[in-house]
């Protein structure tokens, strides 16, 4: 056996045809045929594949580009169109001091009673004084209020009440009827002992 024969015979134990299946010849034309069918299909494939290639990073780069736009432009939408939370602006209240003073030996004695009956109290802090007003910051209101700041106006020259002087820094506890701050020991600064009055008067 020569050594194409052997290799004949190699070739034929790993074909998967059985040797009853016919088979044309290398130089046949419908093996031409073939060859020429598989040779065009696989240059298309490798066309197409290269051509996909070419055009897909450039692809992917302006959709990813399109994104970012389509995301940035989304952002300032949003911000443009959020709703704008202003700041509240502060409420203001205006009372008035009696002027001269009253007294403490002829105010009756003090009653939580008359305390409850008084339309306005509340706590707050002494800002500034000037020119007969004072000007409260108010951090707690006990009846009959909302405002953030009271102002407090004299009709004498200075603004004193019972002998109680208003000083910047300082916390107080304020009534007031028909927009009148009351005497008597009902406004005054604020104790231990008068915030007890309050918080008796007004329970929360």
């Amino acid at each position: 056996m020569t050594s194409d024969d052997d290799l004949r015979a190699r070739l034929s134990r790993v074909d998967p045809l059985p040797t009853s299946v016919p088979v044309d010849p290398s130089t046949s034309p419908r093996v031409h045929e073939l060859l020429e069918r598989v040779m065009q299909t696989q240059m298309h494939d490798q066309t197409r594949t290269s051509t996909g290639t070419r055009w897909r990073k450039p692809a992917l780069v302006a959709a990813a580009a399109a994104a970012a736009i389509a995301l940035g432009v989304g952002a300032v939408v949003a911000a443009s169109d959020g709703p704008a939370t202003a700041p509240r602006a502060k409420t203001t209240l205006a009372l008035k001091v009696a002027g001269g003073g009253t007294s403490l030996q002829s105010c009756a004695q003090f009653s939580i009673a008359v305390l409850q009956g008084f339309q306005m109290g509340f706590g707050g802090t002494v800002t500034t004084v000037h020119q007969g007003m004072v000007t409260l910051t108010v951090d707690h209101w006990y009846k009959g209020g909302t405002a953030d700041v009271v102002t407090l106006t004299a009709t004498a020259d200075t603004v004193s009440l019972d002998g109680v002087d208003f000083i910047p820094g300082r916390r107080y506890l304020v009534t007031a009827f028909d927009g009148t701050v009351n005497g008597c020991g009902y406004t005054g600064e604020a104790t231990a002992e008068l915030e007890r009055l309050f918080a008796e008067a007004f329970p929360s």
